[in-house]
């Protein structure tokens, strides 16, 4: 009985070992494989109704290796049939790959946008897949096919928010982005305050065509040329408040959504990765708006320079992530959704710098922000409650004190109101800081969160909150530019 177990064991690890050595062999040795690329599904003529869904496969055979083991990456090479090849597009797709797959919005992409073609109209394209390997005693192999193919009109990537009623007024160098729904092309949404007015859409920033406009039926008219009727009035908002747009390019709908938001979803925010060995930094609330979390920080290189945002201390659920993995600092779309572990991935080039971070968890708009901080030079108080009065030329310097981002003052203040100017800019549109409010009253406080409020930035220049003295006396006032956040001291 022993050793008739043993056999079977015996027999049972041969198998296993023979198994294995195939394994490595069908992945190792390619053999000589001819290259073959073929049209797996095309569809002749695109239609914008159905962008999101598939309307070219490519497949190809491994090629061969001639025997050698090395590895094998593939280049995918589209262009019109009567033109080079160089005057085409050329995709490095890595190993591994034998397939290749294009939905109707991304093929109409590449052919109107890269190749030149003419929405509507049928064009022949050429396509070839180049085997490379490794080994360089093995010769660049290739395989070509064609097929004729009628794009349409790619839907924009981009589209933006213009008019008296939005943050940004009329501006187009400074439009409002809408944020593209993931997933889903031409559907779009944003959440904001808008003011009583109008507004458009407008698909590039610093242009206002092409443009989508109000159409008598309250849909989507789509704009491209001055010659095109250009309706009147654009979209109308009666009533000041927050709203919600979404835009769907494809049906050439709109709806404007006036919201009851009274408080965000969570009333703390965590930033949670390596740099703080993933414990929970809690962030500040923004005094003005309270979906909007902020974090400053000076951040030093740790091993994987990885983070993400938690909203209970400790708790590793209900985090909100970027929506690829390994995402630059760039990006700004975020989802809750756990599924996969994304974190944001700063490299070991960009640490040792400050950072200001700023998270929005407006339901359905979430968005973060970040960008380096250069730290300003000098911070000036102005006001009656000084003795500069509003003699810009005569702001009263605050002192550096233990770093570059923090000053700090002491002296006499009356009765009066002060604000706080980071450049003395002659036409008062520079950088300030500001109160929370409109003649908020200065009293004693630790770490009181204040707002950087740039006035050059379109939409900016109207905002002047300042702080009232209401007793006089001898104040020591410290602030932090990095972190935004105010400590006052009456002596």
């Amino acid at each position: 009985m022993r050793t008739n177990i043993y056999k079977t064991l015996f027999l049972i690890v041969v198998l296993l070992s023979l198994v294995s050595c195939a394994k490595d062999e069908m992945e190792l040795n390619k053999g000589m494989n001819e290259l073959v690329l073929t049209v797996a599904n095309v569809t002749s003529v695109l239609d914008v109704q159905g962008a999101d869904n598939e309307a070219l496969k490519l497949i190809w055979t491994t090629g061969n290796n001639a025997g050698t083991g090395a590895a094998i990456s593939y280049t995918l090479e589209m262009a019109k049939t009567e033109n080079n090849y160089s005057a085409g597009t050329a995709d490095s797709l890595g190993k591994e790959i034998t397939s290749c797959s294009f939905t109707q919005q991304e093929i109409s992409q590449v052919l109107v946008n890269k190749l030149g073609c003419t929405p509507g109209y049928e064009v022949e394209i050429k396509a070839r897949i180049i085997a490379t390997v490794s080994d360089p005693s093995v010769a660049q192999q290739q395989s070509e096919i064609t097929f004729t193919i009628t794009p349409f009109n790619p839907i924009t990537e981009t589209l933006y928010l213009i008019g008296d009623a939005t943050p940004n007024g009329w501006n187009a160098d400074n439009a409002t982005a809408m944020n593209q729904v993931s997933g889903t092309t031409g559907l779009y949404k944003w959440t904001g305050d808008l003011q009583k007015g109008s507004f458009k859409l407008i698909t590039t920033l610093g242009a206002f065509l092409p443009s989508y406009n109000k159409a008598s039926d309250n849909t989507l008219i789509y704009r491209v040329s001055d010659s095109d009727p250009d309706p009147d009035p654009p979209f109308s908002i009666e009533e000041t408040g927050k709203y919600r747009i979404t835009v769907n390019l494809i049906a050439l709908s709109i709806s404007i959504e006036k919201l009851v938001v009274n408080k965000p979803p969570y009333s703390t925010v965590y930033f949670v990765g390596s740099f703080n060995n993933w414990s929970f930094s809690e962030m500040t609330q923004d005094p003005i708006n309270p979906f909007i979390f902020r974090y400053g920080v000076v951040l030093n290189w740790v091993a994987d320079g990885e983070f993400k945002f938690g909203t209970a201390s400790g708790i590793f659920d209900n985090m909100y992530h970027p929506t690829v993995s390994n995402a630059p600092y760039t990006h700004q779309l975020v989802t809750m959704d756990a599924s996969e572990d994304n974190k944001w991935a700063i490299k070991e080039s960009e640490c040792g710098v400050a950072y200001k971070m700023a998270l929005d968890i407006t339901p359905d708009e979430e968005k973060f922000v970040m960008k380096k901080f250069t730290p300003y030079t000098g911070i000036w108080m102005v006001g009656d409650a000084t003795s500069a009065n509003w003699t810009l030329d005569d702001a009263v310097a605050m002192e550096q004190a233990v770093d570059v981002y923090t000053y700090t003052w002491t002296g006499n203040l009356s009765a009066g109101l002060l604000k706080f100017t980071c450049d003395k800019q002659s036409d008062w549109m520079g950088a300030w800081f500001m109160a929370s409010e409109s003649d908020k009253e200065l009293l004693p406080v630790t770490d009181e969160v204040i707002t950087c409020v740039d006035k050059s930035i379109s939409g900016n220049g109207d905002i002047d909150r300042k702080w009232s003295v209401k007793t006089t006396g001898n104040y020591t006032i410290t602030i932090n530019q990095l972190t935004e956040k105010m400590t006052v001291v009456k002596n």
